[in-house]
């Protein structure tokens, strides 16, 4: 499976302001940093697989540690943060629609969330794209995740910079895996042993 990657530009350069782009089928790489007033970048180039310790650098600065504050609304107008999910394992997926391993991997998610669906386990699924764009994409597509539009400022909190992420915090707000999906990774299995270990017994 294919990683989308992103890449972070910064320009200082009154010539480098320039609209913000939604990402389209050919979209490989995606800015999401906020810089300042300025719109994100978007660019489209594809880069293949992420070095190795590139992902294990990012997964070890962000494991064992808080969450960092986040505020979530998703398509249905419910707002998700680190006080309301306290107590409850969450699982994030960071994605777009134009980023085919991010959709090829939906039907297994949807299979995730059904077997956690009487624990105490969130899944939510913050998205690059425009709420119009997301519910015509639902509407042929079941995804069960509670799925949120427009979300560039979660995924700069999260310093996401490749697609599909998948993080999980535990009850306590401690971030405890991060997935980025490679071929010799099992996304729905990894997923599994993380919840399992971490879901409230009560």
């Amino acid at each position: 499976m294919k990683l989308i990657i992103i890449l972070a530009i910064f320009c200082f350069s009154a010539a480098c302001n320039q609209t913000k782009k939604t990402p389209t089928k050919d979209s490989n790489i995606v800015n999401t940093q906020n810089r300042g007033d300025k719109e994100p970048i978007v660019l489209t180039e594809d880069l293949g697989e992420l070095p190795k310790d590139i992902v294990e650098n990012y997964r070890k600065s962000l494991e064992d540690q808080p969450a960092p504050s986040f505020s979530f609304t998703d398509l249905d107008g419910q707002t998700h943060t680190n006080e309301s999910t306290n107590g409850q394992v969450v699982v994030l997926k960071f994605w777009f629609i134009a980023c085919k391993p991010c959709v090829a991997e939906i039907p297994e998610l949807n299979e995730l969330s059904e077997k956690y669906k009487d624990n105490n386990v969130l899944f939510l699924a913050p998205s690059l794209d425009d709420e119009a764009d997301l519910t015509k994409f639902l509407e042929k597509h079941e995804f069960s995740y509670k799925v949120g539009a427009n979300q560039n400022k979660l995924m700069s909190d999260f310093r996401v910079f490749a697609f599909p992420t998948h993080i999980v915090i535990d009850a306590q707000g401690i971030i405890q895996t991060v997935l980025m999906a490679s071929p010799d990774i099992k996304t729905k299995e990894e997923l599994m042993a993380t919840i399992d270990k971490y879901i409230s017994k009560d």
